[in-house]
């Protein structure tokens, strides 16, 4: 199926990006991104000792190259405004940690204000499993809008621990095999106009990194999984791993926009 076809259907894997990882550029698959909405090679997957995360089950989940996944929060909308669309499902896994609390929101665009439409909650673990945003909350909370967001609410409990030998945790969730239905034609990328969303954050792409907070065993008390993510406090024995020796920014990703998958009707 063509992308000038009305009610075109397409399927993102975030496919098609150059380097490890880094932020999904705007005007992929028909949308503006805000936030930290990026990608990740399957380059990268199988060069870490990953027994069992997130990445590792999304990449064998859906078979693709490579997979999206956000840090804490993102928003991507339709980069033509008089274009709407309708989420159907997406298959997500919690990078590192167990029963993680995200948030949905819809978005409709009116007189120039992106309007909440709907606010939804689903969870996710470090095992894959299928978000049908056509049962998520009322069947039309995520229907002919204009925006979609995604905003870690709580980090859950500890993942496994076979890949450290220490808990993991972290921000991230991991995403693939995302189902999107225009009501007219995908739109082509006209440079991106990145409007405000209700308490998102705009593009900002800072340098993160997929890996994990590690914490050592016995001596945290469980309570991590109570706490909101955005008042995380790390104490000193916290470890950040550090990116490797490249750019995961590499700006040949914001020059050529890779293919989406179209699924049928």
């Amino acid at each position: 199926m063509g992308d000038t076809e009305t009610h075109a259907k397409e399927k993102l894997n975030f496919t098609g990006f150059s380097g490890y990882y880094g932020a999904v550029a705007n005007g992929y698959g028909g949308f503006d991104y805000s936030g930290e909405m990026l990608y990740m090679n399957t380059a990268l997957i199988n060069r870490e000792p990953w027994c069992y995360n997130g990445y590792v089950n999304m990449a064998m989940a859906t078979g693709a190259s490579a997979i999206g996944w956000i840090w804490s929060s993102a928003a991507f909308e339709s980069d033509n405004l008089q274009e709407t669309f309708s989420l159907k499902s997406m298959v997500a896994a919690s990078a590192w940690n167990s029963n993680a609390e995200w948030q949905a929101n819809s978005y409709v665009y009116r007189h120039g204000v992106m309007t909440l439409k709907a606010s939804d909650i689903f969870y996710a673990s470090q095992s894959t499993s299928m978000v049908d945003f056509v049962s998520l909350g009322r069947k039309s909370d995520f229907r002919n809008i204009s925006a979609v967001s995604f905003t870690l609410l709580n980090v859950g409990s500890y993942g496994n621990t076979c890949v450290y030998g220490q808990l993991p945790t972290g921000y991230q969730i991991a995403l693939g095999n995302l189902k999107v239905k225009w009501n007219g034609t995908i739109p082509h990328h006209r440079g991106g106009h990145s409007l405000p969303l209700p308490g998102e954050m705009m593009r900002s792409h800072h340098h993160v990194t997929p890996f994990a907070h590690l914490v050592h065993a016995g001596t945290h008390p469980d309570d991590a999984r109570n706490r909101e993510a955005g008042h995380q406090q790390w104490p000193a024995y916290h470890t950040q791993l550090l990116a490797f020796g490249h750019d995961p920014h590499g700006l040949t990703s914001e020059f050529g926009l890779p293919h989406v998958e179209h699924w049928g009707i």
